[in-house]
């Protein structure tokens, strides 16, 4: 597989991950390409659950979505009343958190020097580098 399409293939992982949340009713999905910031990952993909029982399913959802695409959770931090889970793909980073977690640790706060995938026009938002 050639350079480009193992790059176009994350990327629709992450897209992928993105509207999983979506769907699931997660709110703030945000998906960040880091991979010029970075080295554990080449996108961050943050969403909001509303408590410990939404975000559980929240990432039972990513993984039976990414699991027909041969990809497995490498990690999985967090615990399922922590209010905040992160689950490793290896070049996709997820992290789930209750509202609350998510207004204590501020991260996208972190990335925003990176793009932001629009997951609506599947363009990346310079705008925030």
């Amino acid at each position: 597989m050639s350079n480009d399409a193992k790059e176009k293939e994350i990327l629709e992982a992450a897209q992928l991950v993105g509207r999983t949340l979506d769907k699931k009713k997660a709110t703030k999905v945000q998906v960040f390409y880091i991979g010029e910031k970075s080295s554990f990952a080449d996108y961050l993909i943050i969403g909001s659950a509303n408590n410990d029982r939404h975000l559980v399913s929240l990432v039972e959802a990513v993984n039976e979505a990414l699991f027909p695409l041969g990809r497995e959770e490498n990690i999985i931090e967090g615990k399922k009343d922590s209010g905040w889970m992160l689950v490793d793909y290896g070049n996709i980073v997820v992290n789930v958190l209750t509202e609350k977690m998510r207004e204590r640790y501020r991260l996208e706060e972190l990335w925003v020097d990176c793009p932001e995938i629009n997951l609506e026009t599947d363009l990346i938002n310079h705008q925030n580098q």
